[in-house]
């Protein structure tokens, strides 16, 4: 039996030795690593591509992907997505209830304004005579109650 000498593995030439191919096959191993994890994240790019590609107001769902890795990724951001459609969906409605609300109570002010602004013009015509002197202060009011 040939017989192994443990103490010369701990000197520096045994060291040296035995780490030298270790060390010298690193950079290959980086690269096959680097390629390995670039083509692993490939799937993750085609979403992320996908997202970006998005218009501002595109809500919609992301379509599923092939790989099972993904899904825990896709299906929080659908839901997400649902539930800011959701949300601007109300708020859009809240928006035109109270649009609508606005609109209703400046036209009862307007229409009183407008009656006011008719007297006052028929006890100018009666006091001046014929000239019309109210006929600005109606076209005014018209055009606020009609939103112009």
């Amino acid at each position: 039996m040939h017989e192994v000498d443990d103490e010369w593995m701990l000197t520096r030439s045994g060291l040296r030795y035995l780490l030298s191919p270790t060390i010298a096959s690193l950079p290959f191993l980086l690269i096959i690593a680097l390629g390995v994890i670039r083509i692993g994240l490939g799937p993750l790019r085609v979403i992320a591509a996908a997202i970006e590609s998005r218009a501002g107001a595109d809500l919609s769902a992301l379509p599923s992907s092939p790989y099972r890795e993904l899904t825990p990724l896709i299906e929080p951001i659908n839901r997400l997505m649902a539930r800011l459609r959701l949300r601007l969906r109300i708020e859009h409605e809240h928006e035109h209830e109270f649009l609508s609300d606005v609109a209703h109570e400046l036209k009862t002010p307007l229409a009183a304004i407008r009656i006011n602004a008719h007297l006052l013009c028929a006890r100018l015509d009666k006091l001046v005579g014929t000239i019309d002197v109210g006929q600005g202060l109606r076209d005014g009011v018209g055009r606020g109650d009609t939103g112009q």
